[in-house]
């Protein structure tokens, strides 16, 4: 057991980082509900504050934060993404996309339905 205390994500994080991927795992993309959800910490939060460039920053600040299901956060673990991912192309044997990298996030979705100065119809 670690001798490090965790900060807890606020329940209002968690409901933003719950619809960041419309309620899906952004690794596997399995259906989540607000019960299975778990906050995986895209930056290991074991690592985050050896990291210069995170001096001020808190590890639970919503863009350091996806939403997965427990398998996939259990065997991601303190890995970074691309460690990851070579950890389960080494296991499983084929090439890994993830879940995130196939789909917009809500906010990207939305931002493609706007009009813009430079597409406006007149």
């Amino acid at each position: 057991m670690s001798s490090y205390e965790r900060d807890k994500v606020s329940p209002r994080i968690r409901r933003l980082v719950f619809r960041k991927f419309d309620g899906r795992c952004a690794y596997c993309g399995c259906k989540l509900d607000m019960k299975t959800l778990t906050i995986d910490h895209i930056e290991p939060y074991m690592n985050y504050y050896n990291s210069i460039e995170h001096f001020d920053d808190s590890p639970n600040e919503l863009k350091n934060l996806y939403p997965a299901c427990a398998d996939c956060n259990n065997y991601k673990d303190n890995l970074t993404i691309e460690q990851f991912r070579k950890k389960l192309g080494d296991d499983f044997g084929s090439p890994v996309i993830f879940y995130f990298e196939t789909t917009k996030t809500p906010k990207e979705k939305q931002s493609n339905g706007r009009q813009t100065d430079s597409n406006k119809v007149s």
